[in-house]
């Protein structure tokens, strides 16, 4: 008897009993039930009989290969190894979209900015959404300064804004910024200052002029309006109406579709600017604004109506007496000083010069 390194187990004649086993990856068993059927050379009838199932057995294993090579060739489905979104998730990042979706359109509805830059400075966003470009005359035109970063704060602000009236552009001549027009409509204008340097008032003085012709501004003096490291916003109205602006009772012609606006050097220092902004369409309630600016004179008043408020009314001359000293607020800038007090000192000078110079003649006068 000769073993082909191959066994057949159970009834030949059973077609439909076949079971396959894989022992490893290209070597399967052929097998059937019950009892075991070797070759054996004298049994011609079983040898025919298992020559029809070894064809078949190669027909089957032929066809699993055939099956496992399409398997192995067939590319991956990435859409099903694909971690799907729980549903929480899906609603929450809708949610979101739709919110920031909102938000944007309703900043873009309330200011419809039509121009925005930082003067002498990088590109920023105020707490307002408002976007500032970066100074389009950055290395052309004037100097570029941040000497306002040495402040501790700029008052009137929110921290996020302080940077706007930090940095600016000055220049020894006039020189002025093209904004552009946006068709017909109602258009405010907001010049951004603040005095970073001087220490008095009366030290940079200077106008703004609109469109080669109408002067906006006629001697901006910031210090004197604000103080020193106050924020100081100019709003300036216009209209534009089939190529022409009008601002008060005057008008010009618009070229290019823009218009320029100059800061004219003055009799006192250079002419400067923080930043500007053009908003067309606008609603003069909801246009950005500055905190209200505190007097150094209204917040003693205002201090001294609360110490009344606060005495007792007991209707004796007895009363004890409350103490009324008012204290010591920081007031808006440095305080000025009173350009009418006068050294004593200096108006005797004269007097002394005189008697200087009179011993000397006296002295000749003597000698002669």
């Amino acid at each position: 008897m000769r073993n082909f390194g191959w066994s057949v187990i159970g009834d030949a004649r059973m077609d439909n009993n076949v079971s396959v086993e894989p022992k490893r990856e290209n070597a399967i068993d052929f097998r059937l039930d019950d009892q075991e059927c070797f070759y054996n050379e004298g049994d011609m009838g079983k040898l025919c009989h298992l020559s029809h199932h070894l064809r078949r057995w190669q027909q089957f294993r032929n066809r699993l290969l055939y099956d496992r090579n399409l398997t192995a060739q067939k590319p991956p489905n990435h859409a099903k190894r694909r971690k799907k979104m729980s549903l929480p998730h899906r609603v929450v990042s809708l949610l979101l979209g739709i919110v920031l979706a909102i938000q944007s359109f309703t900043d873009a509805v309330q200011h419809n900015v039509i121009y925005a830059i930082n003067a002498g400075g990088e590109s920023h966003v105020d707490s307002n959404g408002i976007k500032y470009a970066r100074d389009p005359l950055m290395g052309k035109t004037g100097t570029e300064s941040d000497y306002g970063k040495q402040l501790l704060m700029i008052n009137r602000v929110k921290p996020n804004d302080e940077l706007l009236y930090q940095t600016e552009r000055y220049h020894h001549d006039s020189f002025g910024y093209e904004l552009p027009i946006a068709g017909d409509g109602e258009y405010a204008l907001i010049l951004k200052f603040c005095e970073v340097y001087f220490n008095a008032p009366n030290m940079k003085v200077f106008d703004v002029l609109l469109n080669g012709r109408h002067m906006v501004i006629t001697d901006l003096d910031i210090f004197s309006l604000v103080g020193k490291g106050s924020a100081h916003d100019e709003y300036v109205y216009f209209t534009v109406s089939r190529g022409r602006l009008y601002f008060k009772e005057e008008d010009s012609e618009i070229r290019g579709g823009k218009v320029k606006v100059e800061f004219l050097k003055g009799y006192k220092d250079n002419p400067k600017i923080n930043a500007i902004v053009l908003i067309k369409g606008y609603d003069e309630a909801s246009l950005p604004r500055l905190a209200p600016l505190v007097s150094e004179q209204s917040t003693q008043d205002l201090h001294a109506d609360t110490i009344l408020n606060e005495v007792p009314s007991t209707g004796g001359d007895d009363d004890v007496q409350t103490d009324t000293k008012p204290k010591q607020r920081k007031t808006s800038g440095p305080k000025q000083p009173n350009p009418y007090s006068l050294d004593e000192s200096s108006m005797m000078l004269p007097v002394f010069i005189a008697i200087g110079a009179f011993i000397p003649l006296l002295f000749c006068l003597c000698r002669l």
